[in-house]
């Protein structure tokens, strides 16, 4: 029986994430085309454990379950712009000052409105599942001194994880 475990504290800064925006082209018929790029979120934490124990029942098969816990939060400033686009009320888009609406200058009340609603400090950092569980059986034996064959079988879980800095899906 061997058994491993890992306590872990991550304090991450300058994390970079993928986001969908709108890439301008030169085809009028296509003003902008979406594309994935990275950017910087801020600061994350990340807390977490892992356990794994191996029990090697004869010299050929042996068992394995692992467990691991992560509690990830982003701490540092990053200001989700679809969050807020989702969020805002008409107040983030009727308070232009005077000019083309179109332009997307919003007044300092409005920015500040807009900016607080896509904060996403306190959100779950994406892609990092809170709990995450394998199974696994190993079966392996030796044909002559210099082949051996094995048979294994994994079961994996993962718990819900955000594909994004919103946390919305």
């Amino acid at each position: 029986l061997i058994a491993n475990t890992a306590l872990f504290y991550i304090d991450w800064k300058n994390q970079a994430v993928n986001k969908l925006t709108c890439i301008p082209t030169k085809n009028p018929l296509l003003p902008c085309e979406e594309q994935n790029i990275v950017v910087n979120v801020g600061q994350s934490e990340v807390l977490g454990a892992e356990l794994e124990i191996s029990w090697f029942l004869t010299e050929a098969l042996s068992l394995t379950v692992a467990y691991g816990f992560t509690d990830s939060e982003i701490t540092g400033g990053f200001v989700d712009d679809d969050l807020s686009e989702l969020l805002c009320p008409t107040t983030c888009y009727s308070e232009f000052p005077v000019g083309d609406p179109q332009e997307g200058i919003r007044t300092p009340a409005a920015q500040a409105e807009f900016d607080s609603l896509g904060n996403v400090i306190g959100k779950k950092a994406p892609y990092v599942p809170k709990h995450n569980l394998a199974l696994s059986a190993l079966y392996e034996r030796e044909i002559s001194d210099s082949v051996d064959w094995f048979a294994r079988n994994d079961l994996l879980y993962e718990s819900k994880r955000y594909s994004t800095v919103s946390n919305l899906n």
